[in-house]
């Protein structure tokens, strides 16, 4: 795991820490680091599911990228006082909208521990995402009269929402901390674009304050409710159940009072007037709004914690798929180094061929005796019936959909055994697959002959029209036959 086996082993538990994660932030990097990390998500680069562990190195990227950023607003500002006018305001406002949003999502791809969404589609998607959820949120806006900024939470949620679900509907993105990282930049495009739009209407004052309070507001909040769908996604198509999903709509319920609270004047609700502001904020606004950004990381560290656990599972089904423990033999077979030839057979002196030995004259064959002619059977010879074929014998185990899609686990053992102990189970679902046991099912052998056995699970073994297996009692198996785990997002052939 190069250097990350503590980390993984505290996110195999769940205890991993922002520390944990950004433990690298000051450590010294050689800029070929850097340069090589922008190519990720290539077709040379992404990692199989067996290597994104031990290819993935913590974030620290972010923080360089956010330092340039932050001088470069420092150097815009001071071109505004020297008289730079226009030259530093336009910019500045650029600067100021995308800065912080930017290097969050920066942070979110370097945690994207699969490395499978190039930087350039992630730019693309704070555009083009940013662009459509503000047009969405406008029409909404409008179908409400005298629609209220504390009621935004309404309309625009669910319009980032919807431009997450276009974009995550491509295979390729399915695991959760995909949703997590799209929903950033999804996020991210709206808060610059809203961004911009407040400074145009209240002044550049505005700039720094949302500016700073990026880190916290819809960048964040998008890529919490990314996250946890795609966590009640797994590896499937996306369902409209995974919209009623516990997880799911905690997370986005959490989001919508989160950006509810932000949106409420509590200044005025408790009377408290001060004579002073932080950028611009009343004092019992800023306290606020730290308080929210704090609840909104806690809850984005927990929809992490779940996608880091969810890849640990994968490296095992990988290891498992290919070289289950009991389908194999315990020790590797050893080729044996190749016997040199000894030396008496190898002269110094060249070969000498003899010369050739001269080939007699053919002898004059013998003229052949004729043939008698064949005596006539009295009765023809009966034919043998031909002997019947056997049944054919199963020789595979082939997943059809989830996360085993595509892979073939060989039946030449005793036993293969499917569900998410890592211990006992040859195929390995990850500890967070809904619907699947520890020890689901098995497919053993008794009397010479494959018997599918449900072990008792909780969702059930089901063959494919339906009929689901009772617990503990052998089914034979044959070639074509199909059966699932818990629903068809888990189904399986035998051949």
């Amino acid at each position: 795991m190069a250097g990350n086996t503590i980390f993984f082993r505290k996110a195999a538990k769940q205890e991993i820490t922002w520390r944990d994660i950004f433990s690298d932030v000051f450590k010294k990097h050689k800029s070929e680091d850097g340069a090589s990390m922008f190519l990720a998500g290539t077709s040379l680069s992404t990692p199989r599911e067996d290597q994104m562990v031990s290819q993935w190195k913590k974030p620290w990227l972010f923080s360089r990228v956010g330092i340039f950023a932050l001088l470069f607003i420092v150097a815009l500002y001071i071109l505004d006082v020297v008289g730079g006018g226009t030259y530093a305001r336009i910019p500045m406002i650029f600067a100021g909208a995308l800065v912080l949003p930017l290097i969050v999502v920066l942070l979110m791809w370097e945690m994207n521990i699969p490395r499978n969404i190039p930087i350039y589609l992630i730019l693309g998607m704070i555009f083009v995402g940013g662009a459509l959820s503000i047009i969405f949120s406008f029409l909404f806006n409008r179908m409400i009269p005298n629609m209220k900024a504390i009621l935004a939470p309404l309309t625009e949620e669910p319009t980032k929402l919807l431009v997450i679900c276009l974009f995550v509907l491509k295979p390729k993105y399915r695991y959760t901390l995909n949703g997590v990282l799209i929903g950033a930049a999804v996020g991210a495009g709206f808060a610059a674009i809203e961004t911009m739009g407040y400074t145009n209407n209240y002044g550049m004052q505005t700039i720094l304050a949302r500016g700073v309070l990026a880190l916290g507001a819809h960048t964040v909040w998008a890529a919490l409710y990314g996250g946890a769908l795609m966590l009640a996604r797994g590896r499937g198509r996306l369902r409209p159940r995974h919209f009623v999903n516990v997880r799911f709509l905690l997370c986005f319920a959490a989001a919508c009072l989160l950006h509810f609270i932000w949106n409420l004047d509590v200044s005025e609700l408790l009377n408290i007037k001060l004579s002073f502001s932080i950028l611009g904020i009343p004092p019992v606004e800023a306290i606020k709004y730290v308080l929210l950004i704090v609840a909104a990381w806690i809850i984005l560290l927990y929809i992490i914690k779940k996608g880091v656990v969810e890849v640990l599972a994968f490296p095992q089904a990988a290891v498992a798929a290919t070289h289950p423990p009991s389908l194999a033999g315990d020790a590797p077979q050893r080729v044996p180094p190749p016997v040199p030839h000894p030396p008496s057979l190898v002269g110094d002196a060249p070969l000498r061929v003899p010369p050739p030995v001269p080939v007699p004259p053919p002898m004059p064959q013998p003229v052949p005796a004729p043939v008698p002619p064949p005596v006539p059977q009295s009765a023809p010879v009966p034919v043998p019936p031909p002997v019947p074929q056997s049944a054919p014998v199963p020789t595979g185990l082939r997943g059809l959909t989830g996360p085993f899609a595509g892979r073939l686990f060989p039946l030449h053992g005793d036993k293969l055994a499917l569900g998410r102990d890592a211990t006992r189970c040859h195929v390995v679902y990850p500890t967070t697959a809904p619907g699947i046991s520890s020890i689901h099912c098995e497919i053993v052998r008794i009397g010479g002959a494959l018997r599918l056995i449900d072990n008792n699970s909780r969702y059930g073994t089901y063959l494919e029209n339906g009929t689901r297996l009772t617990p503990g009692k052998p089914y034979p198996i044959a070639p074509r036959l199909k059966f699932y785990l818990g629903n068809k997002d888990n189904l399986y052939e035998i051949e």
